[in-house]
């Protein structure tokens, strides 16, 4: 397949009205949901119309609701009788056939929800489907239902933030373009201060003792996301080794997740329970990220990570294992550090020298979020997103692999 330059200075003459579909929204808060809330939040900015649907998963949730002063409409789920997924996915079809017009629609998933929209309106209106490894919902693409994939060629593009998934789905008869949209995130420039770390580490240990983190004392964050990925319990095991010098140094396993059970007992096994803390996903991870010392990225696979590049916006210095994607961003000890990948024990040297030289963490993090700025920056992702949405409908969308 040809790789195409993606033009990034369109910009519109009249607003949109776009509505974002996610089954999981707030209250939920992992990568995904915070992503699909800055998208929301920037397409505001620039001017759009834009509402969230996603679904009403208790009774005593409202229905409607303010997030970042966006509408978020909620779809009650169909708790049983005959078809009755098949009927709650069906309301939101509905919803888009009966109620205000949008001009389009960003839908995160592939799912029967996704299906029930394309069916109801994907000939009337563009639909963009976005899908990550953690709304895969599944350990192999060959698993996604065939009636999914059949479905997807209403819509006018399929779009990813991670190049080995864009592969592999290309690789499935019937399915669409697929484009691959680097993740984008708000860049912080404005470099932290000591005063600032100390304050969110106040605050998040305000919030939930479990969260104490001294000041001076080194914290590390890492994320489990819904992978099968065993590069997390790698991280675990080169933190027994790091707690031998940096005895007082914690380390946040931020998320949950398909690992999440083989992770608490590795950190059971190795005795680390007093010095790795599993506290779930945050709603908001600014505070989170600025408390943190070190980001790290310990996958075996090249399998996109937003929480990198979250990090690295934020002017995290990044910790991260060498791979096809990692190696596309990261420059050795110009951004960021590299490891070798299912090796502890040269990942606890790099935690190690990361901690050690606190000037080499303030230098690489203030190179990385150049290169956040430059890379993973949010209006170009909105503006891809929208030259999608833009297309005529007679034009086909080509991939970008």
């Amino acid at each position: 397949m040809k790789t195409e330059e993606n033009n990034t200075d369109l910009r519109l003459i009249d607003p949109l009205r776009i509505a974002l579909v996610a089954e999981r929204f707030w209250p939920f808060s992992g990568p995904t949901e915070l992503q699909l809330g800055e998208l929301a939040t920037e397409l505001k900015r620039q001017g759009h119309a834009v509402q969230i649907l996603t679904s009403k998963l208790e009774k005593s949730w409202p229905g409607l609701l303010d997030y970042r002063e966006i509408p978020v409409n909620r779809i009650a789920r169909i708790s049983g009788g005959p078809w009755a997924t098949f009927r709650y996915a069906r309301r939101f079809g509905k919803y888009f056939c009966e109620t205000e017009r949008v001009d389009a629609i960003l839908v995160f998933g592939f799912s029967i929800v996704t299906h029930a929209i394309l069916r109801s309106v994907g000939q009337e209106l563009p639909v963009v489907v976005f899908v990550n490894r953690s709304l895969l919902g599944v350990d192999s693409v060959q698993q996604i239902p065939r009636r999914y994939i059949s479905g997807l060629s209403r819509c006018r593009a399929v779009v990813t933030d991670c190049q080995s998934l864009a592969e592999d789905l290309s690789e499935l008869d019937d399915m669409p373009p697929v484009q691959v949209i680097a993740t984008g995130a708000a860049a912080t420039m404005q470099p932290p201060s000591l005063s600032s770390q100390s304050a969110a580490r106040a605050a998040l240990s305000e919030a939930h003792p479990i969260l104490g983190v001294d000041a001076g004392r080194p914290l590390a964050i890492t994320s489990l996301t819904d992978n099968n990925d065993d590069g997390i319990l790698d991280a675990i095991r080169a933190w027994s080794t790091v707690i031998e010098n940096y005895p007082k140094a914690k380390l946040w396993i931020v998320g949950d997740g398909k690992m999440a059970a083989r992770a608490w007992q590795e950190i059971v096994d190795l005795n680390l329970i007093q010095s790795v803390v599993m506290p779930g996903f945050f709603d908001d991870d600014a505070g989170l990220l600025l408390a943190a010392d070190l980001y790290i990225h310990s996958y075996r696979t090249h399998r996109a990570d937003p929480g990198v590049i979250r990090a690295m916006a934020k002017q995290r210095c990044i910790l991260a294992t060498a791979n096809r994607w990692t190696e596309g961003f990261i420059e050795p000890d110009e951004n960021g550090l590299l490891a070798p990948s299912g090796n502890p024990s040269a990942l606890a040297e790099a935690i190690q020298l990361a901690f050690s030289k606190p000037e080499l963490r303030s230098r690489l993090a203030s190179r990385g979020v150049k290169t956040a700025e430059l890379q993973f920056s949010l209006p170009r992702q909105v503006d891809l997103i929208l030259k999608l949405l833009q297309l005529p409908a007679d034009q086909p969308c080509e991939s970008t692999l």
